[in-house]
């Protein structure tokens, strides 16, 4: 959605081992305001789901947010996302605020083992040994948005405009106005051409087919 929305506004690229970040303008200095992890449609060993919440990929969204947090001082985040282009799991970074960087005692291991002071400062034992009995603990529904893009595929590819509703929403939910809460100045009833045109082309990879392997 990166030309539907951010082009010439907000950078989007890699940042170290984040998968991608949208920054909060188009300067790639300026401070990330939503952090994402992708992961292959294929790759269901470290996916989230909601019958296994505690994945990898929430494993590593918790070190993204503390390295911003901590060592980049950032207090722009408004979204942390997981999707594998599909799926879409929309997290609101107030609740990994309260929960991860708010708990002094869970700030206090990060910064032992970012430090050092463990038997190793290997990313896999921050997951293992760090996040994941963290997240273990936590007696609460990790609150979030979810959908599915393949959902959508019969108002995309129909002739009727009166089911384009359910386009709206969804265009509302992945523009900046909502992910990185810019104030809102346009048609809130508008559904963008460029947001139709990306969505209909990412359904269609599920019918394009390379060799064995899904594109």
């Amino acid at each position: 959605m990166v030309n539907t929305y951010y082009k010439g506004k907000n950078e989007v690229n890699s940042k170290n081992t984040i998968d991608q970040v949208i920054h909060i303008d188009s300067s790639n200095k300026s401070n990330v305001g939503v952090i994402i992890e992708t992961k292959r449609p294929s790759n269901k060993t470290e996916w989230i789901s909601a019958d296994k919440p505690n994945s990898k990929a929430l494993q590593e969204l918790v070190l993204y947010y503390m390295r911003e947090r901590i060592e980049e001082r950032n207090i722009d985040i408004k979204h942390i996302i997981i999707t594998n282009i599909y799926e879409w799991y929309i997290i609101d970074a107030a609740y990994f605020e309260k929960v991860f960087y708010g708990n002094s005692n869970f700030v206090k291991k990060y910064e032992k083992w970012r430090d050092g002071q463990n038997v190793n400062s290997n990313t896999n034992l921050f997951y293992t040994e760090i996040a994941k009995p963290f997240i273990d603990e936590i007696d609460e529904q990790i609150p979030c948005t979810y959908f599915d893009i393949r959902h959508y595929e019969h108002e995309l590819r129909n002739a009727d405009k009166e089911d384009d509703s359910k386009l709206i929403e969804l265009n509302k939910l992945l523009s900046e106005y909502h992910l990185l809460r810019v104030p809102f100045a346009n048609d809130s009833n508008s559904l963008d051409k460029r947001f139709y045109t990306e969505l209909l082309h990412i359904i269609g990879l599920t019918e394009t087919k390379e060799g064995a392997r899904n594109s």
